[in-house]
């Protein structure tokens, strides 16, 4: 992981504080990391959907099982991988004064499925085709399609 440090004249943090507060981000430091992370675009809560994770999860859920059935068995993917729907998703939810990690949440929600359904019999499991590698890149854990390329389940599965 790496680390981003700058120095700012006591005008430029003040410049910056007003900006967070106007954005509704309580904290600076992340809000300058959202701003580098968006741009070229501007941050703007107007054009941020504010949906929540109830809202996204059943999204999410489906475009999980969607790239796990199009893909085939060894196949290894992050979230990242499966497409516009994660894409879209903003990394945080401003709500009032608040920044709450939207992305990160449903990761890890993800993540707690797929480690509980290794103890599950497949017509049981969330997501049959999926299990976690063990390894990550950086903080994102990496995972597996375990499945042959007809869709049908390996016989190694459970």
């Amino acid at each position: 992981m790496s680390r981003i440090q700058f120095r700012v004249t006591e005008e430029e943090f003040s410049i910056i504080e007003k900006n967070a507060t106007k954005a509704g981000c309580s904290n600076i430091s992340q809000f300058v990391k959202e701003v580098a992370l968006i741009y070229p675009n501007k941050l703007n809560n107007s054009n941020m959907p504010n949906l929540s994770f109830i809202q996204l999860w059943p999204l999410v859920e489906k475009a999980i099982n969607e790239y796990a059935d199009k893909g085939s068995h060894g196949e290894t993917f992050v979230l990242n991988d499966i497409g516009d729907v994660w894409l879209n998703i903003p990394l945080h939810n401003f709500t009032g004064n608040t920044t709450n990690p939207l992305r990160g949440s449903l990761g890890t929600h993800f993540r707690n499925i797929v480690e509980k359904d290794e103890q599950l019999p497949k017509e049981k499991k969330v997501f049959p085709y999926i299990r976690r590698t063990g390894k990550t890149i950086g903080r994102t854990a990496v995972y597996e399609i375990y499945k042959n390329y007809k869709g049908e389940e390996t016989k190694d599965c459970d």
